[in-house]
């Protein structure tokens, strides 16, 4: 939809980021990894080129110490 509606309007399409506000949730206990990282990569192969997300039960911090950890470092090279 994005990329007719820029062809339309004559705006390249790669020059606009594509942003998504996402459920960052990796599991309490990290249980979620493997399904937040298949999202994450289906976002991707869509052209998204940001996510920005909300992680829940942030304020006990293991989900942002799993997602620093366990995520962060396969989705940067992408």
């Amino acid at each position: 939809m994005l990329r007719n509606h820029c062809t339309a309007l004559g705006t390249d399409y790669d020059a606009i980021e594509k942003t998504v506000m996402f459920p960052l949730d990796p599991g309490a206990g990290g249980q979620n990894l493997d399904t937040l990282l298949g999202q994450l990569e289906d976002l991707a192969k869509l052209g998204v080129t940001h996510v920005h997300g909300w992680v829940p039960q942030v304020a006990s911090i293991t989900p942002l110490e799993i997602l620093g950890e366990r995520v962060v470092p396969v989705i940067a090279d992408w």
